[in-house]
């Protein structure tokens, strides 16, 4: 089963994403905080770990994912990251894929599946 780390303060980005994400097999964690993310991320183990993270840029206040980005390339560099968001901020690692915050959950998901970019799975 896949498994995907959502770092999201949005309620209904955790609501949609779940219903469909169990539909379709993959298993969905996530944390509203980079504090919260970092936690979910070192209780991971070999049989419990996560094929890659979905991050917003921008959560409550003034907190930004570019903190999580950061810990990830230190402490787990391969995982596959995709950013959402309105607008891209500087200084995201350029092997990240950066996707807009409206995206299709279902293109998403087909990516995550088949192991290819968002873009790519858009237009399979």
């Amino acid at each position: 089963m896949l498994r995907l780390l959502v770092v999201d303060d949005s309620t209904l980005l955790h609501m949609n994403l779940s219903d469909q994400a169990e539909f379709h097999g993959i298993g969905v964690v996530f944390a509203d905080s980079v504090t919260q993310a970092i936690l979910r991320m070192q209780q991971e183990t070999e049989a419990l770990s996560y094929d890659a993270v979905l991050l917003d840029h921008r959560l409550r206040g003034e907190e930004r994912g570019t903190v999580f980005a950061e810990w990830l390339q230190d402490n787990s560099p391969a995982m596959r990251v995709f950013l959402i968001g309105s607008l891209m901020e500087p200084g995201y690692p350029p092997e990240y894929e950066y996707i807009g915050k409206c995206f299709r959950t279902d293109i998403l998901i087909r990516a995550l599946e088949k192991g290819c970019s968002y873009f790519e799975a858009e237009y399979a």
